[in-house]
């Protein structure tokens, strides 16, 4: 690693990059472009210390929860995901699971990373941020009929996550709208 890829690290694990709450719009400087590209070339190398730091310094940058399905950030994260650090990914799925408000890519790589690795607290976190997307804004009765199909299969899976939680973790973030209470009275999960 050479001295300008520890500035830079050192540089994103201070939050360079961060703009406050996520906001999965994909757009990026050309600057901050040219930042991924390099740190998506140190995610190849596998030493544990590069890929802690990597893990630390894309963290605290934000670029997840500005990432959109399949950009550079996206990519990034993948990467990290996929690391052969369990320290690094697991580092990766907190930072993602903490973005606030959850974005259509954060649901999604938590999504992978829950199939992945089969962990009941990662597929509750990827629940979490899922129906955070699915019952967003403009939640009417297909939103609320998409996240009660996600609480189904998470409830359906016997290595899943306890029922229970599934369910009041639905609950919990049903908007309080007329359309959406009588949504989930009539898709009530099993």
């Amino acid at each position: 690693m050479s001295f300008e890829d520890f500035e830079l690290l050192t540089q994103m694990a201070g939050g360079a990059g961060a703009r406050g709450a996520a906001t999965g719009d994909g757009v990026f400087t050309a600057e901050e472009n040219v930042a991924m590209a390099r740190l998506s070339a140190l995610a190849a190398d596998p030493h544990p210390w590069t890929q802690r730091l990597l893990a630390t310094a894309v963290a605290a940058s934000g670029y997840p929860g500005r990432a959109v399905v399949g950009d550079a950030a996206f990519r990034l994260t993948e990467q990290l995901l996929a690391s052969p650090l369990d320290l690094a990914r697991n580092r990766m799925v907190y930072a993602l699971a903490t973005t606030e408000p959850a974005t259509p890519a954060v649901a999604s790589l938590l999504e992978a990373a829950a199939r992945r690795t089969g962990d009941p607290a990662i597929q509750l976190a990827a629940l979490r941020s899922q129906l955070a997307v699915q019952l967003g804004d403009a939640a009417g009765a297909q939103g609320v009929a998409n996240a009660a199909a996600l609480v189904n299969g998470l409830i359906a899976d016997a290595d899943g996550p306890d029922a229970g939680v599934v369910v009041r973790q639905f609950l919990r973030s049903l908007p309080e709208t007329p359309e959406a209470t009588a949504a989930a009275g009539d898709r009530r999960p099993e």
